[in-house]
């Protein structure tokens, strides 16, 4: 998915995460219309997928600041793998047609589950939070098609790179959960014993990197419903300038599932 032999200097990548939060928040104050694309079913798939680029944009920014805090990389992991998990998701969202109710039927799911935690809980808190909750619930959208939202699925419905796109998030993964990849960071080995350091030995630009490139894609996945095609062209510039796609387009079958 990346071309990391012409990408540029880990400063630059930090100043075109910075130019993206820029613009994005730009182009949210002028207030544009947003339309759902032809194929798409729900008037409601531009907000969330705006939402979702939002939520991409304010990661990135984390990251740089961290990054430019002199952070440790390891520390900059968890909020990276956000990053681009849900860069992923809006222009897999965006371009999905029947994608919106099965997003949405998957998070009501999770609410549910959710909720049943917290009635279990002892803490007073938790049971009234719980009943909050269940009163917002919504039914289940209708879905005729069989769809599935895990990372995995959405990577294996992209044209290119999509084995690749899982192997980063699988990686990424990796170095975010507290197993045994993410302690070798922290230890080193010697004839006579192991050390643990406080600070991570672990360099991130290349997630750094991953980072830029998940904004780019998020925010890519608002302009299929920005009937102006507002920033497309200062997009397009920055994908090409990091060597990645612009637009990371869905297999046939990831337009097209099949019935139930």
């Amino acid at each position: 998915m990346t071309n990391t032999a012409a990408s540029p200097t880990p400063a630059r990548v930090l100043e075109i995460i910075d130019e993206l939060a820029h613009g994005w928040a730009e182009f949210l104050a002028e207030g544009r219309d947003l339309e759902p694309s032809r194929d798409a079913k729900y008037i409601t798939t531009p907000a969330a997928v705006a939402a979702l680029a939002s939520h991409t944009t304010e990661l990135g920014r984390v990251v740089a600041t961290l990054a430019r805090s002199d952070f440790p990389g390891m520390a900059i992991m968890p909020t990276a793998r956000s990053a681009y998990e849900t860069g992923l998701t809006a222009h897999w969202l965006a371009q999905s047609p029947e994608g919106f109710a099965a997003w949405t039927n998957n998070s009501l799911r999770n609410a549910r589950n959710l909720i049943d935690e917290l009635e279990k809980a002892s803490i007073p808190s938790f049971k009234n939070a719980a009943a909050a909750l269940r009163g917002q619930l919504i039914p289940d959208l209708d879905l005729k098609v069989n769809i599935q939202t895990s990372v995995k699925e959405i990577c294996a419905s992209l044209k290119a790179g999509k084995s690749d796109a899982y192997a980063y998030y699988r990686l990424a993964c990796g170095l975010d959960h507290p197993g045994s990849m993410l302690t070798e960071r922290y230890v080193e080995a010697y004839s006579n014993g192991i050390q643990v350091h406080s600070r991570s030995k672990f360099n991130a630009d290349s997630w750094i990197f991953m980072t830029a490139a998940s904004m780019v894609w998020a925010q890519r996945a608002v302009d299929f419903s920005d009937p102006g095609r507002t920033r497309r062209g200062v997009l397009r510039s920055y994908a090409k300038e990091l060597q990645i796609p612009e637009a990371l387009e869905l297999t046939f079958e990831g337009l097209h599932p099949k019935k139930r």
